[in-house]
């Protein structure tokens, strides 16, 4: 479960990172996202599915988990 959450961490950071681009670019929030959306609509099940391919072994992996538990230790202490 704390793999997916540290996935969502990521995915979540590079998502505002992106818009906040965009807003320092000087686009609006709002286009930021409709880009953002339009990408991902242009994107085929198949792409989709070599997405799933690369990242679900890439995050299930033992290095990356140890790396992960790592990391989280470490937060802790």
């Amino acid at each position: 479960m704390r793999k997916y959450s540290v996935f969502a961490v990521l995915a979540l950071s590079l998502f505002t990172f992106n818009v906040w681009m965009d807003v320092w670019m000087g686009e609006t929030i709002k286009t930021s996202l409709q880009n953002m959306l339009g990408i991902f609509k242009a994107m085929s099940l198949i792409e989709y599915f070599i997405l799933m391919v690369i990242l679900v072994p890439y995050f299930t992996s033992p290095f990356v988990s140890k790396l992960i538990k790592f990391l989280m230790n470490r937060n802790r202490s």
